[in-house]
């Protein structure tokens, strides 16, 4: 019998605390601002979300899925112009894999 992982707020909660702490120690690391972003979509903060994506962005990130959940976000807040925009001005060579 396989194992499954039932995840609460409170648990996306403290992936949060360890994440952040984790970030107060390498600030620069897009990777901890991606995960980040991830945490905050489970918890429902999509504006902080949104926040942690493009700060991951900013930073470089190589994940495809940064642009595709920054993306999202925006469509989730309402902003489609500027989830438009997004994917209209993002390096479409990440999309290939999304597809």
């Amino acid at each position: 019998m396989g194992c499954v992982t039932s995840y609460t707020e409170p648990s996306f909660i403290d992936e949060l605390a360890l994440n952040d702490q984790a970030i107060s120690y390498d600030l620069n690391n897009a990777s901890l601002w991606h995960n980040r972003g991830e945490i905050l979509e489970n918890l429902s903060l999509y504006e902080d979300a949104f926040l942690s994506y493009d700060k991951a962005l900013s930073l470089g990130s190589e994940n495809p899925l940064t642009w595709k959940n920054r993306i999202d976000t925006l469509k989730i807040l309402g902003r489609d112009k500027e989830a438009y925009d997004s994917y209209d001005n993002c390096n479409y060579k990440f999309f290939r894999y999304l597809e």
